[in-house]
């Protein structure tokens, strides 16, 4: 008690120096404030919202973009300031006590910015299809469209949307057909909500120079087509032109580049035996010649077949399109084509398909599904009559590459950090027509990750080349595995495992408030929130009577290996006030520390005083305890009770009643108690330092026995009646349920003699009727409680005799008491 009036008096007359004197007062606290503009127009900016850390408060600035935190503690905070179609901030600030500690944001608005990969696109005097590549590098959506009026060029898409970090491949087509030989250059513009940038064309469209081979057409007297090959230049327009009905070129007008096969067939249906001349005129531009074509006719002659084209050529099939062009000089009995892979097939050596006879000319097409791959062909129409069998002119043509997966490279890591690095790749092979379907990177903690693991989805693509993946939502300090993918229609190919290392992250972790304080010691810990990759090789707490202690001051460390930690610290001085950090020192000796703490010691308490326990109105299964708080050990009572075992000296882990914060006099009644059992019995009392126990005493609890009865005493006899008298002289501890009488004819009557119930009161008496004149009978009176029936002493009795001039029979009655039973 003195210790406690010396703490209040030291406290009053503190807080007298404090008030008696307004200009000393000292503030432990400061405010933080500042002002938001925006970094363009640099006016300030409203609805800002401002959030601290660590304590989660948050404001948002007025229409002066100005925000304010008042009386905070002393330390240091984190500022992170967040605003829609702004980019978010943070910074960090200590704020000094007594000060008011300005922190100024200016906001960078969200704004989409276009990139465009390639500002030339050059064509030359072949190519047709190049992709020009464009990203948003901004931090909004670009909203962009192509603004062009060029007539020989094409683009798709032509406008778009864009989230930022992403891109698009826009495929540009030029058309050279019917343009004159030159070089040609046009720009055009793709405007956008985050610039505007040009493109520039280049194209070449070549001059004409065109050869035809042969020089001359010679169908003799079997040939019924040839093939008139016209070659060189560009985008060539062209006519041609028979001079006589009986010569039939398959095109007599079109554009070609490079090269142009015209079949050229002769009709000598319904025309006489003899030779026939004529001419082709072929006319390009403003230049014309003139193809002599000869032929003769027999009197009998084979059918004349041509061969049109071959189309749809894939990695396993082609079609054939032919015509019977003349039947001969009888009909025709089979006809199709045949091809090979050498030259000039023919039916007995090659594969063949046979549409049957026909009886005049037709066209025929033909679509064959059995091909090998990357495969040069040659292939005939053919027909039959009974003159012979008849070939059309060749062709060959060669099978596309089998459809396979694509190839791809994976390149190198950059710009790593903590949580996020950039990863390039490269496709070198597209692998089907379709193009490739998704590509981008795979990675994971493994060797071989696959699309299963993290991914980036670049999305589809028909061009080889290079391209970056972001990889983010990494862990600080993990090496990685990284492989580039693609995938098309056959499947998903990877490039090689690339290996990298993300860089280290601090350390973040909390100060847990101080529990189970005492005089000296108090218990202490951490959380830790994020270990940065770092490898923790201690972790404890650092104590001191200053504010911020480090692992200089004193320190204690914990085993313990878990997230949240405890560490209880002792040797502490009481009633004194401390400060209390969490740390962590990990593998790279570097030391983070949790936020400062305080806690004050307690005055040093012992353990209470309980007295004797007094034991009364026991029963079978109940007793009463009395007992008393002797002293409180200048500490606060918790609890208080009774604890009580078969075993001496029970504890408050034995059986226990608890009679709460007693500080007095106390008792219970225990009611769960076995029936003849010696129990152990003393109070508990319990406060900061622990339970103390009052001196034990014992007591047995009663026992239930059969009940007491008194003989029973038989009156007023007559010849046919009795009355029984009898008492419950005792329950012995039990519970009466059941008590009566019972008699019989023999020695020592049951219950399963004639019984008569007449409840549960100890006095009992009742008149029995319908008795046998002249009868001797047994009587005993019973009584029933938990311990089961018991018996009276057996006492007799004899009926008198039937007075004379009676009729009634002295045989067996049917009623309830009657003589039926023995």
């Amino acid at each position: 008690m003195v210790r406690k009036t010396t703490l209040i008096l030291f406290c009053l007359s503190s807080l007298l120096m404090l008030t008696g004197c307004s200009k000393d007062i000292i503030s432990f606290t400061g405010n933080l404030l500042g002002t938001i503009t925006d970094a363009i127009s640099g006016e300030p900016i409203s609805g800002v919202e401002v959030l601290i850390e660590p304590s989660g408060t948050s404001v948002r600035t007025g229409a002066n973009g100005h925000y304010e935190f008042s009386n905070l503690e002393a330390k240091e905070y984190t500022v992170y300031i967040s605003k829609s179609n702004y980019q978010s901030d943070q910074k960090k600030i200590m704020v000094t006590m007594g000060l008011d500690n300005r922190l100024d944001f200016v906001m960078t608005p969200s704004q989409p910015k276009l990139e465009v990969l390639q500002k030339v696109l050059d064509f030359g005097n072949e190519s047709t299809t190049l992709t020009l590549g464009i990203k948003n590098i901004g931090h909004a959506v670009l909203n962009w469209q192509i603004s062009e009026d060029i007539s020989w060029l094409s683009c798709l898409p032509a406008s778009g949307r864009l989230q930022p970090e992403e891109s698009v491949g826009i495929v540009i087509n030029v058309n050279r057909n019917g343009m004159a030989a030159g070089d040609y250059s046009q720009t055009f513009g793709i405007t956008s909500n985050g610039g505007i940038i040009d493109v520039k064309v280049n194209m070449s469209v070549q001059g004409m120079s065109v050869s035809v081979s042969p020089n001359e057409l010679d169908f003799g007297s079997t040939n019924s087509t040839m093939q008139l090959t016209m070659s060189g230049g560009n985008n060539v327009s062209y006519t041609l032109t028979p001079s006589n009905d009986w010569i039939i070129p398959n095109k007599t007008s079109g554009v070609f580049s490079k090269s142009e096969n015209i079949i050229v067939a002769v009709d000598r249906a319904n025309r006489s035996e003899g030779n026939y001349e004529g001419s082709l005129s072929l006319r390009v531009g403003e230049h014309s010649s003139e193809i002599p074509v000869r032929m003769n006719i027999v009197a009998k002659e084979y059918p004349a077949v041509n061969l049109l084209s071959v189309d749809n050529i894939t990695s396993t099939g082609a079609t054939f399109k032919g015509a019977i062009v003349r039947i001969g000089s009888s009909r025709v009995i089979k006809h199709g084509f045949c091809w090979s892979k050498q030259e000039n097939p023919e039916l007995d050596t090659a594969e063949s398909c046979n549409f049957g006879d026909c009886t005049s000319a037709k066209d025929m097409t033909y679509t064959t599904n059995i091909l090998e791959a990357s495969t040069t062909y040659y292939v005939r129409a053919y027909a039959e009559n009974s003159e012979g069998i008849s070939y059309s002119n060749q062709s060959h043509f060669t099978t596309e590459e089998a459809d396979q997966k694509p190839e791809v490279e994976t390149g190198t890591a950059q710009k790593v950090q903590s949580r996020q690095a950039e990863f390039t790749g490269k496709i070198l092979t597209i692998g089907t027509k379709e193009g490739i379907i998704q590509h981008g990177h795979v990675w994971g903690r493994t060797p071989s990750p696959t699309i299963d693991n993290q991914r980036t989805q670049l999305g589809s693509t028909n061009v080889t080349g290079g391209y970056i993946s972001a990889l983010t939502a990494l862990e600080p300090n993990v090496t990685y595995y990284v492989r580039a993918y693609a995938t098309n229609s056959i499947g998903t190919s990877y490039g090689d495992d690339v290996t990298f290392t993300t860089s280290y992250d601090v350390v973040t972790l909390t100060t847990t408030a101080a529990s189970n304080i005492t005089h000296n010691s108090a218990t202490i810990g951490g959380s830790i929130s994020s270990e940065g990759g770092n490898t923790i090789i201690e972790r404890g707490v650092c104590w001191s009577v200053d504010g911020n202690p480090t692992i200089n001051n004193v320190r204690k460390s914990t085993e313990s290996v878990a997230a949240r930690y405890d560490v209880r610290i002792d040797g502490l001085s009481e009633l004194t006030t401390y400060h209390a950090r969490a740390y962590v020192i990990t593998s790279n000796d570097k030391v983070y520390y949790g936020n400062d703490i305080t806690f004050s010691t307690t005055h040093e308490i012992q353990l209470p005083r309980a007295d004797v326990t007094t034991v009364d109105n026991i029963g079978v299964t109940f007793a009463t305890f009395h007992s008393s708080v002797l002293g409180d050990g200048d500490g606060n009572i918790s609890d208080c009770g009774f604890c009580y075992s078969y075993a001496s000296n029970p504890t408050i882990n034995d059986s226990k009643i608890s009679c709460g914060k007693k500080t007095a006099s106390f008792m219970a009644t225990a009611k769960d108690l076995k029936e003849n059992t010696t129990y152990y019995v003393r109070s508990y009392v319990t406060n900061e330092a622990g339970t103390a126990y009052g001196e034990e005493v014992n007591f047995a609890t009663l026992e239930i026995l059969v009940p007491t009865l008194s003989p029973v005493t038989v009156k007023s006899v007559t010849h046919r009646s009795a009355f029984f008298v009898a008492q419950i002289l005792s329950a012995n501890n039990g519970t009466i349920s059941d008590a009566g009488f019972v008699y019989s004819t023999n020695h020592n009557p049951g219950l399963t003699n004639h019984r008569i119930s007449v409840g549960t009161n100890s006095d009992m008496s009742i008149r029995v009727n319908e008795l046998s004149p002249k009868t001797t009978y047994y009587v005993r009176a019973y009584a029933v409680n938990e311990k089961g029936v018991n018996f009276s002493e057996e006492t007799s009795f004899t009926t008198d005799d039937e007075p004379e001039g009676s009729n009634i029979e002295t045989g067996g009655y049917d009623e309830e008491h009657n003589w039926n039973k023995q």
